[in-house]
């Protein structure tokens, strides 16, 4: 079991370090590119499954978006029937970069 927690450990020291290696886009945080991740693998998320996959307040969340907003990576889209529900999904541009991102991470763990 130890050797399992070790191996899975190291694993997800090179997730992050892969973060700091991202050269693509030396813009990105490590929160946007967590959550340009978690919305490619979602497809579309509303803001607060957003908040509750990457792990911070919905606060947090509105500003890592507005901030991936402005870098042309993501849009918002609201609910016709009830317009607190905001939904977030990739753009073109988002779409690209995250899985660019997802490329040079399965490298560097390889």
């Amino acid at each position: 079991n130890i050797n399992r927690f070790l191996r899975s450990w190291n694993k997800t020291t090179k997730v992050f370090a892969s973060m700091d290696y991202y050269r693509e886009d030396p813009s990105l945080t490590k929160p946007e590119l967590l959550t340009l991740t978690v919305v490619l693998n979602q497809k579309e998320l509303i803001m607060s499954r957003l908040a509750e996959n990457i792990g911070v307040s919905m606060s947090t969340a509105t500003g890592i978006i507005d901030k991936l907003l402005k870098k042309g990576l993501v849009k918002r889209e609201r609910n016709c029937g009830d317009r607190r529900v905001v939904r977030v999904k990739l753009t073109a541009k988002g779409e690209k970069t995250a899985k660019l991102f997802q490329k040079k991470k399965k490298q560097i763990i390889k």
